[in-house]
């Protein structure tokens, strides 16, 4: 039985069996929000110490390019390396062109929301956390606005599509302008608040088990 390392979103270090999966077998996802933002799930094998994954394959990941667009000579061209120190917040990025996000060290909070004006869900957003235990990537259109925060420090894959005959263009909305920076502090805002209650639950259930329970 070959071993592979599946991890969705927040889930750290679970480890899922699969008797027969290769290493360019990707599984593509539509955000549930926004579902012209796709979710790559690729497999990482493991053996011994050692981990291994296609990050990128040509085929795979060139059809999540409509075909279209591929016609009118978009694909993948560039990577952009970017690494960031823990808690530190970018963004918002609004770009004309694709970007396929990947944290290969670290853990990072990314939110994407849709900056497309006259298009269906409009200004809603759509939050992921990558992680380099964490086998997936996130492709966003162009036109979509997206910022991030670094939970610890991170290294990030920016891979660029584009139609390399036409000039790019990217923006940098200020944060407060559009809801994804107040949706990153009222993540941690309450991420901080339920990590309080939890521990004071704890400490309650140890002076009085019966009341505490079912807490």
């Amino acid at each position: 039985m070959i071993q592979y390392h599946i991890v969705y979103g927040n889930m750290k270090k679970k480890t899922v069996y699969y008797k027969e999966r290769p290493l360019d077998d990707y599984h593509f996802y539509n955000g549930q929000i926004l579902d012209k933002v796709r979710v790559i799930q690729y497999p990482t094998y493991f053996e011994g110490g050692t981990n291994m994954s296609y990050t990128y394959d040509s085929i795979n990941h060139g059809k999540l390019i409509p075909a279209k667009e591929r016609n009118d000579g978009i694909s993948f061209n560039k990577d952009l390396r970017i690494s960031l120190i823990k808690g530190t917040i970018d963004g918002v990025f609004l770009d004309n062109f694709y970007n396929l996000i990947s944290c290969v060290s670290g853990n990072l909070f990314l939110n994407v929301t849709n900056m497309k004006t006259g298009t269906e869900n409009y200004r809603e957003s759509e939050s992921f956390i990558l992680s380099n235990h964490s086998s997936i990537q996130v492709l966003i259109p162009p036109l979509y606005g997206f910022a991030y925060k670094a939970l610890e420090d991170s290294i990030v894959i920016d891979k660029l599509a584009y139609n390399p005959h036409e000039q790019l263009s990217q923006k940098k909305v200020q944060l407060d302008t559009i809801k994804i920076i107040r949706i990153i502090r009222e993540y941690f805002a309450k991420r901080k608040q339920d990590k309080i209650f939890k521990k004071r639950i704890e400490e309650l259930r140890k002076r009085d088990p019966f009341t505490y329970k079912n807490h």
